[in-house]
């Protein structure tokens, strides 16, 4: 496996002092067999890292950008800028989703949305660990800050709420959620919520708790509910 790590670095706009932390930032656990000695350890420790790094980064900016704002708006801003969808948003928007280094089995799979959000968190943890938090915190600002903006400016919604309410009102139901999994010990627990509407799988989500993984997959059944035209008279 060859990893170009001059063109992602151009890309994150970051240069390692240690690029074996960069390697392992985008080494995924199925690499690790094919890789043999060049490497012998994924990103899932530093996904863990950056996954805290980037909750401080949030609250210090939404704290220093939005004075005025109260705290429960402010943990709706924070919950906004560190969950999945958002990560993935950033890794994305970055441009270094296809130097994810995966197995065999994995690269002739579908690659689920879940290792590309994780993947821009273990670049987040890799760069507190080359540089420390004020060079992950610049980075976050300096080459997201567009994104940030872009994020904050949408209207933050009780997903969850405004989804019951359409069913009850449309479908004469309310969404069931199910724990699909839960993943890591208990004090780092992983939590996969399916949303559950006409007895049909409508929504898929992951996080930290099961509020945030609910908030995920509600989001995204309220956009296929809609796309189906179920609220709709």
């Amino acid at each position: 496996m060859r990893f170009e790590a001059d063109l992602v670095e151009e890309r994150i706009g970051y240069r390692f002092l240690n690029r074996d932390l960069l390697i392992e930032a985008f080494t995924h656990a199925s690499a690790i067999n094919e890789m043999g000695a060049i490497q012998r350890r994924d990103n899932e420790r530093l996904e863990l890292l950056g996954d805290r790094v980037l909750n401080l980064i949030a609250a210090d900016y939404v704290y220093t950008c939005f004075f005025e704002e109260s705290e429960g708006v402010l943990s709706q801003m924070i919950a906004r800028l560190v969950e999945a969808s958002s990560c993935l948003h950033y890794v994305t928007v970055l441009g270094v989703k296809e130097f994810l280094l995966m197995g065999k089995g994995e690269r002739m799979q579908v690659v689920s949305d879940v290792k590309y959000s994780d993947l821009f968190e273990a670049i987040l943890g890799a760069i507190y660990l080359d540089a420390g938090f004020e060079a992950a915190k610049m980075f976050f600002r300096e080459k997201l800050g567009a994104v940030i903006e872009e994020l904050l400016k949408e209207p933050l919604i009780d997903v969850k709420g405004i989804l019951q309410s359409l069913c009850q009102k449309y479908l004469a139901e309310v969404p069931e959620y199910i724990v699909k999994r839960e993943e890591g010990p208990d004090h780092e627990k992983i939590f996969h919520i399916e949303v559950i509407i006409k007895e049909i799988s409508m929504g898929l989500g992951r996080g930290r708790s099961k509020k945030e993984a609910q908030i995920e997959a509600a989001r995204e059944a309220l956009q296929k509910c809609r796309e189906r035209g179920y609220f709709e008279n």
